[in-house]
């Protein structure tokens, strides 16, 4: 399983509430979409920056097996995938998911 974690921290962060707030839910749609588009690939996610700083949650997601994708949503920094994006604020390629510690979605691995 290949997977490329992209990100930005520090100032580019968004809070959630903008986002609930339906003001930039497009915003979300467009980025999935465009991930999918320029990738190939056939699943994409979105992390934000809690407001109060406490980690990324996923604000969006694209593709089959939601279930699996969505055993965890909730990464403190430097925990999992999304997490270690933000704190090391640089993207993550991984050619091989399955055998790394740091994917922490077991469902996924399994798949």
């Amino acid at each position: 399983m290949n997977l490329v974690c992209a990100g930005r921290s520090g100032d580019q962060d968004r809070d959630l509430s903008t986002v609930a707030s339906g003001t930039s839910a497009w915003a979300i749609e467009d980025a999935l979409d465009g991930a999918l588009t320029t990738t190939g690939a056939e699943i994409a996610e979105v992390f934000l920056r809690e407001a109060d700083g406490s980690g990324v949650s996923m604000a969006g997601f694209r593709g089959p097996f939601a279930d699996a994708f969505n055993e965890i949503t909730h990464f403190e920094e430097g925990q999992g995938y999304p997490g270690l994006v933000v704190w090391q604020n640089r993207p993550l390629k991984v050619a091989d998911a399955t055998d790394d510690a740091r994917f922490l979605r077991r469902r996924v691995k399994v798949l």
